[in-house]
């Protein structure tokens, strides 16, 4: 039997997470440690809602609004100080 591919549709935001929220009260059985596994109807859910999030911030109103060094936030995202330097870098 062919594997069941995923299929990006827009998202209905309350639909979603009413949705949501009736998975969080069943109880997904899950194998632990058995990977790959299949993606679940939860984390299908999740992965539209933030697809189509839109950043409430920009990375200056971040920098600003914490008192992080580049280093910090290059932690914080999983990059480098260097890339952060870019990001902050206005021409």
């Amino acid at each position: 039997m062919a594997k069941k591919r995923f299929i990006h549709h827009p998202i209905d935001y309350h639909e979603a997470m009413e949705r949501l929220e009736q998975l969080g009260q069943q109880r997904e059985p899950r194998q632990e440690n058995l990977y790959p596994y299949s993606i679940t109807e939860r984390e299908q859910i999740l992965i539209r809602l933030y697809s189509y999030y839109q950043l409430g911030m920009t990375p200056q109103r971040f920098y600003q609004k914490w008192d992080l060094t580049q280093e910090d936030l290059a932690l914080i995202c999983s990059c480098s100080a260097h890339t952060v330097n870019g990001w902050f870098n206005t021409r």
